[in-house]
């Protein structure tokens, strides 16, 4: 089944990655609102959040000998980031179960894809040869302002990974930056109201290759 996009709120084009087929086409933040509310809750009105993301990974290669996962090195990075929530995501008689839609990467309109970086979406619609079909990839929970949330699906068998995180790759003796399907178990906890957005995600790579520990602080716009 092919897969294309119908909302991609900030990914990019996706440089180089044999191994996935993850059809991203840069498109700006489509997110719908119809509904108004006083209280003013994530969800019922679309919010961005714009300030810092600062990342951490741990590099490791596969020791063929040993059966293990060898260490290299750790890198440090900071960049501006974007946080959107927005309405859950519904097409037809299916929706997101989330209270509302998250979308968080790097500021594309200050920075281009770049080693360290990530892309987290919770759920995302897709048009296929039969209509529409919508993926959810993270179960959120929200209350009295916290946020928490597991990754809960890849869709990698639809080769539609959403989440991503970008890191060197040494393919064939040449250094890239690739995107890495984000494992799923991550995990995600921190506090949201309609000002500010603070997050702390960590996890792996789907090759634990990449584990890797996010941080970042916004507010609204």
């Amino acid at each position: 089944m092919n897969l294309v996009f119908l909302y991609q709120p900030i990914f990019s084009t996706m440089k180089t990655k044999i191994v996935l087929m993850i059809l991203i086409t840069s498109i700006g933040v489509s997110l719908s609102c119809n509904d108004k509310d006083q209280n003013n809750q994530p969800g019922t009105t679309e919010t961005v959040y714009k300030g810092t993301g600062n990342m951490t990974i741990r590099y490791y290669d596969y020791d063929i000998v040993s059966g293990t996962d060898v260490f290299i090195e750790e890198k440090t990075y900071q960049f501006p980031v974007v946080a959107i929530t927005g309405p859950y995501l519904k097409e037809g008689n299916n929706r997101e179960t989330n209270a509302f839609s998250l979308v968080i990467g790097p500021d594309r309109d200050l920075t281009t894809d770049e080693e360290g970086h990530i892309d987290i979406i919770s759920a995302m619609l897709f048009i296929t040869s039969t209509g529409k079909l919508l993926l959810q990839y993270w179960d959120l929970a929200y209350g009295n302002n916290q946020l928490t949330g597991t990754l809960s699906d890849m869709h990698l068998p639809e080769a539609a990974a959403g989440n991503i995180l970008w890191a060197w790759e040494d393919v064939a003796g040449i250094i890239i930056t690739s995107p890495f399907p984000i494992g799923k178990g991550t995990q995600m906890a921190g506090t949201l109201d309609n000002k500010t957005i603070a997050l702390h995600i960590w996890g792996e790579s789907n090759s634990t290759y990449r584990k890797f520990d996010f941080t970042m602080q916004a507010n609204a716009q």
